[in-house]
């Protein structure tokens, strides 16, 4: 219910597999439909890989902020890198950059451009996966960005605890979620990618 599914050039699939792109459009309200999206796709062992991403699409139809949410998201780009794989921090289509309203390369980890075609904020930064929690988790910590003027400013966090007060969550399975991702993709120990999230 809800989940549109289209061919995506941009995906180098496995021997075997289809590249195939999954839009699914949830208000927050119903955010348990995607968890249906979530589960039907690990019934049918569908796969991602490190060419795949997730493409995160902030509701603006109803909100003039955009530039301000945009200037958030950017100012706590930095960190929200280091929550992702290596693959997605120097990828072509996901580069560690926001855009402006005007440009022609949609390709950045902040597209404001998704707004004059959908009326959204896309954060394109986080790898592909087929997990409800990671999906949630991450759309949590966008939107509480997106909406928490501690993002104002542009801030050096010179470690994951400031980043954690900063984004002020009270569910500790978020802040926990955040060191865990943080802790993977910058340890001294190499993380293999090739294979993706699941």
């Amino acid at each position: 219910k809800g989940a549109i599914f289209k061919g995506d050039g941009s995906i180098r699939p496995d021997s075997g597999h289809v590249p195939f792109e999954i839009t699914v459009l949830v208000p927050r309200a119903n955010i348990r439909d995607l968890e249906q999206v979530c589960n039907w796709l690990r019934m049918k062992k569908a796969k991602v890989n490190a060419s795949c991403g997730l493409h995160t699409h902030l509701d603006f139809r109803n909100k003039s902020n955009l530039e301000t949410a945009a200037n958030r998201l950017h100012n706590a780009l930095p960190f929200l890198a280091k929550l992702v794989p290596e693959t997605r921090r120097s990828n072509n289509y996901c580069r560690l950059e926001r855009n402006y309203r005007g440009d022609s390369n949609r390709y950045a980890a902040v597209n404001t451009l998704a707004y004059d075609k959908y009326r959204t904020l896309e954060v394109r930064l986080h790898s592909g996966t087929t997990s409800f929690e990671k999906i949630t988790s991450w759309l949590l910590i966008v939107s509480n960005i997106v909406e928490n003027k501690n993002f104002d400013a542009y801030r050096s966090w010179t470690n994951i605890d400031d980043f954690i007060k900063f984004l002020d969550f009270k569910q500790e399975a978020i802040n926990y979620y955040i060191r865990e991702r943080f802790e993977k993709f910058n340890s001294t120990k190499k993380v293999v990618e090739e294979k993706g999230e699941e």
